[in-house]
């Protein structure tokens, strides 16, 4: 939220090109369940991951896909609201399993919900 808050008020312009390789169908993402061919990163906070933590949207159930490594954002930012440095970020990835030599297609919803 801080984050946020300190860029409010300022304006950008940024070319957005939507990229169709990056986006997957409900059907891809179900068929991945199975077939494990892309690895999925879950950037929401470790409770909600788990389904310990309430969601915030009424609805919505907790937990996750089966398969997902959780990365909660909050841990790739310093306190300051800035993504940590290359190396933090390696560790971190690593460390949680991801594998950085595969593709891993990212839900943009909890940096989205961020702000």
């Amino acid at each position: 939220q801080e984050a946020c808050a300190a860029s409010a008020g300022r304006t950008s312009e940024y070319p957005a090109a939507l990229n169709t390789k990056a986006v997957r169908s409900i059907d891809q993402v179900l068929s991945n369940i199975n077939s494990k061919e892309e690895q999925v990163v879950d950037a929401r906070s470790a409770g909600r991951f788990a389904g310990t933590a309430p969601e915030p949207r009424s609805g919505v159930r907790g937990g996750h896909m089966p398969g997902s490594i959780n990365v909660p954002f909050n841990e790739v930012l310093t306190e300051d609201g800035n993504l940590k440095n290359p190396t933090d970020l390696r560790e971190i990835f690593q460390t949680a399993g991801v594998d950085l030599g595969r593709y891993s297609p990212v839900s943009v919803e909890a940096i989205a919900r961020l702000c």
